[in-house]
């Protein structure tokens, strides 16, 4: 066989354009720093992240980077009957002046090896199927998969770890260290803890167990929605 491809090969390096000669020498002359190697965007290109099928098994989801700019994600959906991809939710559209994080948030993306990506890096699919949740710079969207995208908050704080319940009614979520649910139905919403702040964390998870432990959430719904259990943090007595 190598007396076969040999020969192909040299014929067609022969009778390739001279531009394409220059090309490959200059390529070949171009160092590749130890650095960039293991630096992003990959060398072998940007992949998606968090690929998820719909409780339905009717659509995929995931989050893609932007052509233009490798650590902005934008969410995509993929019909799986018949194949069409589509993009959901561009961030930049959703929203074109971005507050500032909170640390919290970004001592999160931190621990998630996130730090740097902007846009959506997060989000979770209701419970039937037909809509996804989606944070975005600090506060949180309901998309439905045919119609207009719903803003849940719009505070100045950052709410963390936001989810559905488990039937689909309440959105739950941490903001100012405390444990708040929103009613979708009625629009009401409360906190359920109020002695969060300082020391004190309601609803998420502590540097031990995200980093250690590889649990990233502080609250569970039950299965009817009627509970919801919730961590408490306290670490006044660790040294800072």
């Amino acid at each position: 066989m190598r007396r076969l491809i040999a020969p192909t090969l040299l014929l067609a390096l022969l009778l390739a354009p001279p531009a394409l000669h220059a090309e490959t020498k200059t390529m070949q002359r171009q160092p590749l720093p130890l650095a960039r190697v293991f630096a992003s965007p990959a060398l072998s290109g940007s992949v998606p992240r968090l690929l998820t099928i719909a409780p339905d098994g009717r659509h995929l989801a995931w989050l893609k980077p932007r052509t233009d700019d490798l650590q902005r994600h934008d969410l995509w959906l993929r019909d799986t009957a018949t194949g069409a991809e589509r993009m959901l939710v561009d961030s930049e559209v959703l929203s074109p002046a971005p507050a500032a994080l909170s640390e919290a948030e970004l001592m999160r993306r931190e621990r998630l090896r996130l730090r740097g990506s902007r846009g959506i890096v997060d989000y979770g699919w209701a419970p039937d199927g037909q809509s996804l949740l989606v944070p975005l710079d600090g506060d949180i969207w309901l998309v439905p998969l045919t119609g207009s995208p719903g803003r849940l908050t719009d505070t100045p704080e950052t709410e963390l770890d936001a989810k559905l319940s488990r039937k689909g009614r309440y959105l739950s979520l941490v903001r100012n260290q405390n444990l708040h649910i929103l009613d979708l139905q009625t629009g009401e919403g409360r906190a359920l803890t109020t002695d969060g702040g300082g020391t004190v964390s309601h609803g998420l998870a502590e540097f031990i167990a995200e980093e250690e432990m590889g649990r990233r959430t502080g609250s569970w719904w039950a299965p009817d929605d009627s509970r919801i259990a919730v961590t408490r943090v306290e670490e006044k007595d660790v040294a800072v």
